[in-house]
């Protein structure tokens, strides 16, 4: 079903109000850091991909922070996941959620809240892998800026993973294995895919989950315009930190991140008629492997992004603000397309606000930016980011 002219101009500035929120021009704690990855996102893509394919849909979501007060997973992504697994439920699709141990409570606490059974809404548990709990974290130093990776000092408090690769598949789905690890995870994705959750699955939903950053094959395989970076990149991503998930900060959490991510590239390995959309704020979320390398290093004064962003590429790529937007404009999207407005009109700031509370005291979950246990969302309080929400059920409605 084709969408209609005046629901594609309505996507649209759905897509720019989560893009560029108006309403926080002047918020001093909002990051702005998604401006790069804009160019590549289509949120008209991703609702005519649910529209016109979505059956049976997975999403996967959870971003650990380690340093929280406590640790915990982030208020972004849980509540956009919640949200979309809720409305898509609603309008006929089979939902189901994925994470890993250090989310799995939070997305339990925000079924419980919402009243939804997991027998309705399973949740499901890829496994972690701990092969690494040597590996020592790098993070920003007190005048942020990088630490130099590519130093000896660095080098020698990072471990080096020796790794195999598969030949790039087109759509740049490649397994990346480790000669240490990956077992586990591969097999835990095959798996699924041969079972009850798995058959007949036409979507992965990825909503602020991070990804392993570049490989040099990764990097190379990227579409591009003229000749990859290399010098650049080696300089940059020198092998030790390569193939590692790491947040905004530069603090590596691979060790605290299962590799969800399996289930993308063994779905493209296999040709299975699945199709991916990856939504992200920052760049080192799944999905962003569809931009350039480049072009971080470009918008980047410190190199940080260089070095955090992600080589996981989704079919399409939902840039927005905070990552939750992305999951709220999907959902609208796809009310929109279905005529069925009726699910948003479940979407008010009474519950956002009852189930991002129960999340932060259940979960438990943490704000990604203060990492404390804020009813706020990467830095933003509460009314702030509901204007964008808000804003956007508007636009629907209208």
């Amino acid at each position: 079903m084709p969408l209609s002219e005046t629901i594609r101009r309505k996507i649209s500035l759905i897509e720019e109000v989560i893009n560029f929120p108006t309403s926080l021009l002047s918020h001093k704690n909002y990051h702005w850091e998604n401006l790069s990855m804009v160019p590549y996102s289509d949120l008209t893509g991703a609702v005519s991909s649910l529209v016109q394919k979505g059956k049976k849909v997975v999403i996967i979501t959870g971003f650990y922070v380690p340093v929280g007060d406590p640790p915990a997973t982030e208020t972004d992504g849980p509540p956009g996941a919640l949200a979309l697994a809720k409305g898509l439920r609603y309008l006929g699709m089979e939902v189901s959620l994925f994470s890993d141990e250090y989310s799995l409570s939070a997305l339990k606490a925000g079924l419980k809240i919402l009243d939804l059974p997991e027998k309705e809404v399973p949740i499901l548990c890829f496994p972690l892998e701990h092969s690494d709990r040597d590996h020592t974290s790098r993070t920003m130093n007190e005048e942020n800026q990088p630490f130099d990776f590519s130093q000896s000092k660095a080098r020698g408090l990072l471990r080096v993973d020796t790794e195999r690769h598969s030949s790039p598949h087109p759509k740049g789905r490649g397994l990346v294995l480790s000669k240490y690890q990956s077992s586990i995870s591969i097999r835990f994705a095959q798996d699924f895919f041969n079972s009850l959750w798995g058959q007949g699955l036409t979507h992965l939903i990825y909503i602020e989950r991070v990804g392993p950053n570049h490989t040099l094959e990764s990097f190379i395989a990227q579409e591009r315009q003229g000749k990859p970076p290399l010098k650049e990149f080696e300089t940059i991503l020198p092998p030790p930190i390569r193939n590692r998930c790491f947040s905004s900060r530069l603090e590596d959490i691979t060790r605290f991140t299962a590799k969800t991510h399996f289930l993308l590239e063994l779905a493209g390995r296999l040709d299975l008629p699945v199709e991916s959309i990856g939504i992200g704020d920052r760049g080192n979320e799944i999905g962003a492997g569809k931009i350039p390398w480049e072009v971080f290093k470009q918008n980047s004064s410190t190199n940080r992004e260089a070095v955090f962003c992600s080589r996981v590429r989704t079919d399409t790529l939902i840039s927005c603000g905070i990552s939750n937007w992305g999951g709220y404009a999907l959902l609208a999207g796809v009310a929109l397309a279905k005529g069925r407005l009726d699910v948003l009109e479940k979407v008010t700031p009474e519950q956002e606000g009852t189930v991002l509370d129960y999340l932060v005291r259940h979960g438990p979950a943490v704000d990604g930016i203060t990492c404390k246990p804020d009813h706020s969302v990467d830095g933003i309080e509460f009314d702030d980011y509901m204007k964008v929400i808000e804003r956007i059920k508007e636009i629907a409605f209208k």
